[in-house]
């Protein structure tokens, strides 16, 4: 089974990625999965509603974040 990745969104160290899995030429499945430079989990959505506030989310905590200034060079 293959599969398919492409970025929805990134801002500030968040990425938002929908991931599908391909089978006999179509898409099987979908997810949606979340990843930041603040956390290393990489949370996974069934929904994209449900990603994007969770993006949201990741976004605003991501630019109060010292950690993350420093990993993109904004001191």
């Amino acid at each position: 089974m293959a599969s398919r990745k492409t970025v929805l969104r990134s801002a500030c160290g968040v990425t938002l990625w929908r991931t599908e899995l391909l089978a006999d030429g179509s898409v099987a499945a979908t997810a949606y999965i979340l990843e930041s430079l603040r956390t290393p989990e990489k949370p996974g959505f069934g929904s994209l509603a449900e990603a994007e506030d969770a993006y949201l989310k990741e976004v605003a905590l991501s630019e109060e974040s010292d950690f993350v200034a420093g990993r993109l060079g904004r001191h």
